[in-house]
């Protein structure tokens, strides 16, 4: 069982740009603890390109703190490290930090929300919006998108408040179908914006579908429960693994690390909206066999004959018995 660093885990963000360890944690050791690349490459020419701040760009045309770019086959790739102290607290990986994607500076829809426990500590820049800084330097809250999955797309925060009050999912809620194709999902969220399908291993999904009751979204409704209630688009029930692959977007799971997986509701009244659940999926177990085993008891204690022929245990004239195990 890899080491998850939960003893390190606290409830505020003390790193900053430079995060390549955390508490004696070094980003190598974190990647290979919880199964996951120490970087992510993206493209140039990819859709989550254009969710890459002015600020990403910058770090990675600097070379500064493992950001950077390579050019593989003619084409160039922008690299966004392992985000150590967020992996550790969050449990699953993420790379970089809220002000490596554009989407938190928007005037559309807010990038940071005032909570006074929230994870983030941030300030208000000159230019109107909330960046992140030290602890304790300006008011805690959460940041809309937190940086970037294991497969290249936006990452969502499932803690970030929600633009409507909240309400758990419901009979006359439906999912929308790929909502990466979807124009509506594309503008409200950017996880939609920036994901791309065919980056999701099969085998992230199947351990996401063995899995739904581990996912919850803020409030702990969980997964398996909003997929049971909810209809889907076209009004029918999502049923299989196959089938939640067209309906959510999942960051890829690993046997030692949780994932996230979005949803694109819409209710009743027409509000279209996303939901983002995360959780733990089920570690890998070994499996043990043995082909036969035998067990066997040698007694080397003797018993000693009485006057009146009765038999009795003397422990004068004996031992323990020993005892030997074949595993075979």
């Amino acid at each position: 069982m890899a080491d998850n660093f939960s003893d390190k885990r606290d409830g505020v963000y003390e790193g900053g740009s430079n995060f390549s360890e955390y508490k004696g944690v070094t980003r190598d050791k974190c990647a290979e603890s919880y199964g996951v690349s120490k970087e992510i490459k993206i493209s140039s020419t990819s859709s989550a390109f254009d969710d890459l701040s002015s600020y990403a760009k910058q770090k990675c045309q600097s070379g500064v703190y493992g950001y950077g770019i390579r050019i593989e086959d003619n084409k160039t790739y922008y690299i966004i490290p392992l985000n150590v102290e967020a992996t550790i607290d969050r449990g699953y990986a993420i790379y970089g930090i809220p002000e490596d994607v554009a989407d938190n500076f928007t005037k559309a829809q807010p990038g940071f929300k005032q909570v006074s426990n929230g994870y983030f500590y941030a300030t208000l820049g000159a230019d109107g919006y909330y960046h992140l800084s030290s602890p304790g330097n300006g008011v805690r809250g959460y940041f809309r998108y937190w940086g970037f999955s294991q497969t290249g797309a936006v990452q969502s925060d499932k803690d970030f408040p929600p633009d409507r009050d909240y309400v758990p999912v419901t009979s006359s809620t439906k999912i929308l179908y790929k909502p990466w194709q979807n124009s509506i999902a594309r503008q409200i969220c950017a996880v939609a914006d920036s994901y791309n399908p065919s980056n999701v291993s099969p085998n992230a999904i199947t351990q996401v579908w063995s899995a739904l009751s581990r996912f919850k979204d803020m409030k702990g409704q969980t997964l398996a429960d909003a997929i049971n209630i909810a209809q889907t688009q076209y009004g029918s029930k999502i049923s299989s693994a196959s089938m939640l692959a067209d309906y959510a977007m999942i960051s890829n799971a690993t046997p030692y690390a949780g994932a996230q997986v979005v949803l694109v509701l819409q209710e009743a009244d027409g509000w279209i909206h996303y939901r983002t659940y995360d959780g733990i999926p089920p570690r890998a177990k070994p499996q043990v066999t043995t082909d036969s085993m035998s067990y066997k008891v040698t007694s080397q204690s003797y018993l000693v004959k009485n006057s009146d022929g009765t038999l009795k245990y003397d422990p004068a004239v004996n031992r323990l018995f020993a005892r030997s195990l074949h595993l075979l």
